[in-house]
């Protein structure tokens, strides 16, 4: 089974996630300052007229009163234009030009005007806006994050693939599960900082609590003095670090420990270019020897998004006659998206005890 998380799309996302075939389209509605109105506007625009070719065709059409421009920005730094230019950069430092082209059409059309040169100007739709250099990937998935709190489009830490292979560093997730499972406590992990809260102890000594997002999920380390003092140039938000950590667990919790620091080298070739054929897609296993007598209705219930490539990796379709249906809760639009996956799929033993193992999931099976 594959489940890719695909990103938000101005002629294909509607305002919940949907599904397409595998995979799951984020929803325009989940889009950081993207109403519900600008929302419905868009949608039932596309839905009367038609798809959007391009961004003079989209202005043109929708009501500016609605997508405003903080709505505006948030549909192109999520990456929801891509379809129509994928130069995030010349959108978003061209956004007045495109609000008040959309001014103007608008009270074209309040006003009952034609626009005798649309024609023109939607053949000519390349030159309609100045040229501006594109963002670099780095700086337009940092974007794409903090709109849509995912790495849609890539991840910064596939620039360095190389060094993260070579110390084999695993994900987050897959050490929970080893420290869960396999009491394996100590390993390797690598991540971008989100996120770094500093505090002083008793005795006046610095230790930070730094949160870092690898392509499992994310989570928060603790660093003391020792580190910071080393390595504070390295400890700033939007860095890659690799990081030896050790699982300390009281109960049911378990806080990391920081207890050396890697520097990383970016690859010398990027690996960016490859990124539609490497990045949320999962390795299929195969689970031979297992039958299931009964037909189940799972649904997974999951706190953040980013385990779905985790779930998907230990769900193979075709294999039983398990339906499964995935839950989260979508913090904009302030209640639980509910997507079914599928009816081929079997959860056996080992199966339920790798995803109870992991992070914020919860399994119901609906008998």
């Amino acid at each position: 089974m594959k489940i890719n998380l695909l990103p938000p799309s101005i002629n294909s996302s509607y305002h919940n996630f949907s599904i397409e075939e595998s995979s799951i389209r984020f929803s325009l509605a989940s889009i950081k300052n993207v109403g519900a109105q600008a929302v419905e506007n868009i949608i039932n625009e596309r839905n009367n007229n038609g798809a959007f070719k391009n961004i003079q065709d989209f202005i043109t059409r929708i009501d500016n009163h609605f997508v405003n421009k903080r709505a505006l920005e948030g549909l192109i730094l999520s990456g929801a234009f891509d379809e129509l230019e994928s130069n995030r950069a010349q959108l978003h430092q061209n956004i007045d030009i495109l609000l008040s082209e959309s001014s103007r059409l608008t009270k074209k059309r309040n006003d009952g005007q034609s626009d005798i040169f649309a024609g023109i100007e939607d053949e000519q739709n390349d030159s309609f806006l100045p040229k501006v250099d594109e963002w670099s990937l780095n700086k337009k998935i940092a974007y794409e994050f903090e709109y849509t709190g995912s790495y849609l489009s890539g991840h910064p830490m596939e620039e360095y693939l190389s060094d993260i292979e070579k110390y084999s560093v695993i994900t987050y997730s897959d050490f929970l599960n080893n420290v869960k499972i396999k009491k394996h406590k100590q390993a390797r992990l690598a991540g971008v900082i989100q996120n770094r809260i500093n505090r002083r102890g008793k005795t006046g000594r610095m230790y930070s609590f730094i949160k870092l997002s690898d392509r499992s999920q994310e989570f928060e380390t603790m660093f003391f003095s020792d580190l910071i003092d080393r390595y504070n140039d390295e400890l700033f938000i939007g860095n890659v670090i690799l990081i030896k950590v050790e699982a300390e667990t009281q109960g049911d919790a378990i806080r990391l420990k920081v207890n050396d620091v890697v520097k990383l080298n970016p690859d010398s070739i990027s690996q960016f270019e490859n990124t539609d054929d490497n990045h949320h897609k999962v390795v299929e296993h195969s689970e031979d020897n297992l039958i299931n007598e009964k037909c189940n209705n799972y649904t997974i219930k999951v706190q953040n998004i980013n385990v779905i490539d985790n779930i998907a990796s230990k769900l193979q379709s075709g294999s039983g006659t398990d339906t499964i249906n995935l839950s989260f809760f979508d913090k904009n639009l302030k209640k639980d998206v509910n997507l079914a996956i599928g009816n081929s799929y079997l959860l056996d033993i080992d199966t339920k005890e790798y995803l109870k193992n992991l992070p914020g999931v919860e399994i119901f099976n609906k008998e």
